[in-house]
């Protein structure tokens, strides 16, 4: 299985994909990748923000940097996703956009 940056790609040439290979995918140039405690799967991306898929849905959501819409991520590039509880995923991000926490319960984005 390759590896792009710090994670581990599902998808065997996901590095030399032009197209979105998956449903809703935001972006096939991904930084990092998380499964949750509740079995979401968190895809961060170089330059458009994070995509995540809930355990059993067959489209991916997207939170992207968009200084006029709520919630919106403080930056686009995507390195680091975490999850501390069920309800929480911190997302680290490169350039600039630091570290929020994003509550999957309420929607809301904590920077």
């Amino acid at each position: 299985m390759p590896s792009i940056g710090n994670a581990v790609s599902p998808i065997p040439d996901a590095r030399r994909s032009t197209g979105n290979f998956l449903p809703g995918l935001t972006s096939s140039n991904v930084l990092s990748i998380w499964k949750d405690l509740d079995g979401t799967l968190w895809v961060g991306t170089v330059a458009d923000g994070l995509a995540y898929l809930f355990r059993g849905s067959h489209r991916f959501r997207a939170l992207r940097h968009d200084p006029r819409a709520r919630p919106s991520l403080p930056g686009k590039m995507i390195t680091v996703i975490l999850s501390r509880d069920p309800d929480e995923v911190w997302i680290g991000m490169a350039k600039g956009g630091g570290i929020c926490v994003y509550n999957k319960r309420t929607g809301t984005l904590l920077t």
